[in-house]
């Protein structure tokens, strides 16, 4: 939500992006989805609200990018590789913390990996740095005060949950949440105050 507007990415079925756009003031959707020009080949994405941007990153053949849209001029930036080299990642989370972005990605090795940006100094950190995990297959993240919660759903049915202190810069140990699911397919997760 940037001022009570809800802005909404999915990818079609080709791997395109589209955007919508929910007007909570004028109480009303746009009438269709809009195909965003660059995204083609896309199989995950996320996003997170930035001052006045969504901050959208997507994986595309096992390679992480990141684009932002400018609500203010309605206009995409041009996709960019997010620094650090993965590849084989096949699952993608966002959070904010702050002026900073937190991103985590199942890499090919079913580990959790982590990148983070600044994105008012427009610098990445040089590196992902794997926090682990094992035969993980999904992953969702939400923010809440200096931390950022990571849940993760595995090949063995559990979901897992990990979380990273940003003061301190430390992750903490993966903890399992109670109860045994089959063949678990998505996972989401939100706090609120």
């Amino acid at each position: 939500m940037i001022n009570n507007v809800l802005y909404v990415q999915v990818i079609g079925s080709s791997g395109d992006l589209y955007t919508q756009t929910g007007d909570y003031n004028a109480g009303r959707w746009n009438t269709n989805w809009t195909p965003v020009a660059g995204g083609v080949g896309l199989t995950s994405i996320s996003s997170v609200k930035a001052g006045p941007f969504v901050r959208l990153v997507g994986i595309n053949a096992g390679k992480v990018y990141g684009r932002d849209f400018d609500t203010r001029s309605n206009t995409w930036t041009v996709w960019g590789e997010v620094p650090g080299g993965i590849t084989g990642a096949k699952d993608i989370t966002t959070a904010r913390v702050g002026h900073t972005l937190q991103v985590q990605v199942i890499g090919s090795d079913g580990a959790l990996h982590n990148q983070s940006a600044d994105y008012l100094a427009g610098v990445w950190n040089p590196a992902w740095s794997k926090t682990g995990g094992t035969g993980l297959t999904r992953v969702t993240s939400a923010s809440a005060a200096d931390n950022v919660h990571v849940y993760a759903t595995g090949t063995d049915g559990q979901v897992q949950n990990i979380a990273l202190d940003t003061t301190t810069g430390s992750w903490t140990g993966w903890n399992k949440i109670p109860g045994t699911l089959t063949n678990p397919a998505d996972i989401t997760a939100t706090t609120t105050k």
